[in-house]
This record gives C-alpha cells, structure tokens and sequence, in this order.
C-alpha cells in the first residue's frame, strides 16, 4: 500500500534568516500571535528549547551570537534570555532584553557564547506578565519529546503532553551548511479499538541548513510486516517540515504494540546526525469489547424558569448521540431546592465566576480556552451539548469499571464491589473512584413544568464520600472498592441541615434506583480551579443482581455461565468454550459439555456458544 503524502503548510518551508550566521531551532518560521497560551496562572513563564549533545556535536566551535523568539504580547514587565546546562541550576549566561515586540524578535549576544563540550544545552526566555495575557508562542507544528520545555512558576515542564508543537525560539550562530533531517515524535497516545482500521500521520523536520530532496521511509508495527517507501522529488527548505499518513493499519491485534518509524538515504546520503532518524513508541489498542461511557452531569434547580427548555435540548442532544451516556442531574448552580444534597455545595466548582442553570459537565472536561467546567445549555442548544458528548467520546477510557453487587429486599441492603482495571494509565498524580446514589423519574414540583414534573435520574448522595475514595491502581490489576448500604424508604435532602422539615424528605423508588461509578482525575490548581476529568463510568440497577453479568438468553437450553470463588462452570448446549483476559488475550479454549475449570486471580470474559445461542460473561477472580 502506498503513503498518502501531505505536504505542511506552505510557509513552513520558508526559511529563517539572519545578518549575523545561521539561524537553528526546531521550529517553523511561521507563527501565530493568536495562539499565545499560558500555563497555570503564575504571572512568571517562560519557555526553553533543549539542544542535545548530537546536535551540539554539530556545533562544537560555533558561537551563539544571537537568540530569536517570539512572544504573544508586548504587555510584559520583565524579560530575560538564558543558555542554560541544565534547568534545575543557575544560567551559563543571561541578559536582559526589554521593549520586544509580538512578533520575531532577534537580540544579539552581548558576549557570543562558544559551543564547547556541553552534553546538552537549554536556550530560552523567562517573563512576567499579567494572567490576563498568554505569551508563549509555539508553531502549532508536531513536537520532540525531551527538546522543548514551558516554565509555570514553580517548575520546568516537558512540554510534549501539551501538544502545542515546538517554542518558537532559535539561535544564530556562525555560518554553516549541513543536511539533517529529523523524525518528529508521532502521538499515538489515542482511543484505537481492535478489529478497527487507523491511520497514523508524521512528520519530518529539517534542522539543517540544506534542502532536502528525498529521504526513505520504514515503519512496522506490532508484528506486521515492514513497510518502505521512497520520497522524491522534494524541496523541503531549511526549517521547513513535511507531513505524510502511514499506510492503513487494521488492529486485529489487541494490547501493547511496538511502533517504529525511520528515516534514511536523505538526500541520497548518510544524514550528518542520525541518532534522531528513528522514532519508536508503543500503542496500546483496546479489546474489541471495551465498555467506554460518558458521565453527563446536568446542574438544574425546581425554581429555574428556563431548566425544563435546557432538559429538551439534553434530550435532543441524548438521541442524536451514537455513544453510551451516563446522566446524573445536580439540583444546584441555580437555587437549592428539596433535592439538593449537602455534597452538591462542591460541584459549583466546576463553574468559572459564576453559576446559573440549566448547565451540563460532560466528563467534567474543559473546553478549548474556556475556564468553566459547567456548560450553558440553553446557550448553547442541541448541537452545542452533543459538542461535548463527541468531544468526550473521542478520549480514551484507561479504566474498565464493573458494580458487582447484589440487593437483599429483606434488609434493604446493596452489597458487593465497585471492580476498576486500568487498561493505560493517564497522567494523573491523584486517582479517585466515586460512587453516586441515583433516582431516576421523580415527580414533582417544577417551575415552567408544573407539579408533576418528572425529574430525571437525580443524584441522592455519594457512597464513597464527596470527591470520591482515592485510588491506588496499578496498570493490569484489578482493585476493589466494596460496596454496604442500606437504602432507606426515605432520603431527606442535607443542603439544609437541621432547617430541613418533611418536605425535604422524598420517597426511595425501588424501581428507579441506581448506582454509578466513575474513575477520574482529582487536582486543585493554584488559582483554585478543578481538573478533575472523568475517565470511564459505570450504571447498574440498584435492586439488581449484578454480579451475574449474564446476557439475556431467549431459549432455556442456552449456555448458562456461574462462577464459585475462582471455579468456573458451564452447563447449557454449547460447542465451545473460549476464555479472555482484558487485552482481549485468549487464555483457555475448551470443547464439550459440563465444562468446569478454575482461573487464577484476575478479570476475565468467558464466552460460550452452541446452536441453542451464546452466552458472555466477564466474571471477576480475587
């Protein structure tokens, strides 16, 4: 299969220039002011690029003569430049340089400094600036893991994870002439589901100073095939990038997959540094039957006018959604009423300055450049809200979640474990796993809606406290997180404390209780603010017995699955057998009837099927 070609954007390829030698970065020349950003609300910032001993190989004996960036605003109190060995300690060289400009700057070196024996050398810019502006300026291009760096007022950050591509920072030094080609890192860091098809794109940059005209590729992953491919015809200018998609790639596989990319023969030679020719990652693709929710929190109130016009447009949002949503309604951002619990006070902190209803939290993520977590339906109507449900169905879960419990009608009481595995685990320093007390379709008053209004599923308490228990999770284990409760006939709202009197005091509904579970982020920033994403979620039947897992099965003589301690049995008709683990590993695969076998400790699903149907269970082993 051929490459689909895809050549950057044009002005990548114009080259930076300079009176005083040879300009050399990582990025294009090209800039936007508008995609300024900060990070964190520090008024100090800054942004360093690094340069690594091949490349400072390369420029052993040159002089740094000058140093060229560019800021987001001119509206800055303080400005520095620094060479740096490394960014923990203090500056092989400063100096100051004010009055600069939204654009490229170039400041010349009062003193050059010489490029001596360095193992790696960090060049860049700190400044203060009001929060209310963003001036670090990246290209928007791919990036280079370990090469580029942000500073947020406290620490220096890799700044690959950001995805914003490379600080728009340069050096000129003395005149030279070399051809190097680089391979950009490639993001595979996404929701790929086995049994489906992808493509990947990558990019290559040139450090050098010389055009390149063709270069040759290979890539393979998992244990595919090598595939190569010739590039000609080319006129990749100095600082100039070229993009290309890889060939299709169908994931029958499931898992951690090696992926590997390299480039060679550039310019129909060896590249004077070829130690950044080569990238190599590891993907990891999802079992086919991955369970992947959204968690959409909606933020109403009895006494909003405007809340039942915002619950038709989640509605509407809800039908034209393709995947799997998980709705709990927070009575709260507008007044609190009969239903507002005490833990909801909490929640306003998904809003930026202020709070109002109707307002959704889809997996409690931000928008692009937005500071509230809460969103305005009514503002924003069916397409917005279903907006926030793609957007959120396009990340990957990382946790796969099971209630397993069971409802004893005599005691009333709920029993059993809310399972989590980590398929991938995220960047996250702090992990909690909350579970929600729900009841769906209480009626009651509404303004605009009457005084049978149905409230749709509305949250009654959290089980495992506010902000949920605090997870330890370990990629590939299963944790648990046991489940005692006793669901009384009555739920008093707590908002109110002891001012609360009977009116606050609604019905439990057998019928209509649920329990969701969810995995997400928890961090307070330093200005306050959440981030707190939700990563995959969880509902069950309150009064169900869930820890069957077992489909619903038309015939009788259909195969029935049971599991006691870590002994598994089938009985029913039934041909085969089959076993996986959560890579989608198959680990047993047995024929013939009244199958009993036992498993060691961890999560599986059991699949049998026969001529009367087929029966999957995933069965829990600890």
């Amino acid at each position: 299969m051929s490459l689909s070609l895809m050549l950057a954007v044009a002005s990548a390829a114009v080259a930076a220039t300079s009176k005083l030698g040879t300009c050399i970065g990582y990025c294009v020349d090209r800039f936007d002011r508008g995609s300024g950003v900060r990070f964190g609300s520090s008024e100090n910032q800054g942004l360093a690029i690094k340069l690594t001993k091949d490349k400072l190989d390369l420029l052993r004996g040159k002089q740094i003569k000058a140093v060229r960036f560019v800021i987001g605003t001119s509206n800055y109190d303080a400005f520095s430049l620094f060479i740096s060995k490394d960014l923990a300690a203090d500056p092989v060289y400063i100096q100051d340089a004010e009055g600069r400009a939204a654009t490229w700057n170039e400041v010349a070196l009062t003193t050059p400094y010489t490029i001596g024996d360095e193992q790696e050398l960090y060049i860049g810019y700190n400044l203060t600036a009001s929060s209310a502006y963003s001036p670090l300026i990246f290209d928007q291009q791919a990036g280079m893991a370990g090469k580029a760096f942000y500073y947020n007022g406290s620490a220096w950050t890799d700044a690959f994870s950001s995805s914003y591509g490379m600080p728009s920072i340069q050096i000129v030094v003395d005149q030279m002439s070399l051809t190097d080609l680089t391979v950009k890192d490639f993001n595979v860091n996404d929701y790929y589901i086995a049994g489906n098809s992808y493509t990947y794109t990558a990019e290559v940059f040139n450090f050098g100073t010389e055009a390149i005209k063709s270069f040759d590729v290979t890539f393979s992953i998992g244990n595919g095939q090598e595939q190569k491919q010739s590039f000609t015809g080319l006129n990749i200018a100095q600082a100039g990038t070229y993009s290309f998609t890889l060939p299709e790639y169908l994931s029958n596989e499931s898992g951690d997959l090696p992926i590997e990319l390299a480039v060679s023969n550039i310019n129909g030679s060896t590249d004077a540094s070829e130690t950044d020719n080569t990238v190599s990652n590891t993907i990891f693709i999802y079992p086919a039957d991955v369970r992947k929710s959204v968690l959409l929190e909606g933020f109403t109130g009895q006494s909003c006018p405007n809340c039942p016009t915002g619950h038709v447009y989640i509605e509407g949002a809800l039908e034209r959604f393709s995947g799997d949503v998980v709705e709990v309604f927070h009575h709260i951002g507008y007044y609190p009423d009969t239903l507002t619990m005490e833990e909801e006070s909490y929640y306003l902190g998904f809003y930026g300055e202020s709070t109002y209803a109707p307002a959704v939290a889809v997996n409690r993520l931000y928008g692009e450049g937005e500071s509230s977590i809460a969103k305005d339906v009514n503002g924003n109507g069916i397409a917005g809200v279903l907006s926030y449900l793609n957007y959120a169905n396009t990340i990957q879960p990382y946790f796969n979640i099971d209630i397993a419990t069971k409802y004893d009608p005599a005691t009333r009481r709920v029993s059993g474990d809310v399972l989590v595995y980590p398929y991938v685990m995220p960047q996250a320093d702090t992990l909690m796993v909350s579970l929600f007390l729900v009841q769906d379709s209480i009626r009651m008053f509404q303004s605009s809606g009457g005084s049978k209004y149905l409230h749709r599923y509305t949250y009654r308490g959290s089980l495992f406290g506010t902000i949920g228990m605090r997870a330890n999770l370990e990629r590939g284990k299963i944790e648990t997180y046991p489940v005692d409760y006793v669901l009384p006939e009555k739920i008093k709202s707590t908002y109110f404390g002891a001012a609360a009197d009977e009116r606050f005091e609604i019905p439990t509904d057998l019928d209509n209780m649920y329990l969701v579970a969810f995995v997400s982020k928890y961090q307070v920033n330093s200005d306050g603010s959440l981030d707190c994403p939700v990563y995959n979620v969880a509902k069950v039947k309150l009064s169900a017995d869930n820890t069957t897992g077992i489909s619903d099965v038309e015939a009788q003589a259909a195969p029935a699955i049971s599991l006691s301690g870590n002994r598994v049995s089938v009985s029913g008709a039934y041909d085969r057998v089959e076993v996986y683990d959560m890579s989608g590993r198959a680990v047993k695969s047995l024929s013939g009837q009244a199958v009993e076998f036992t498993l060691p400790d961890g999560l599986y699903i059991v699949r049998a099927a026969g001529a009367a149907g087929s029966t999957s269970r995933k069965v829990a082993v600890y």
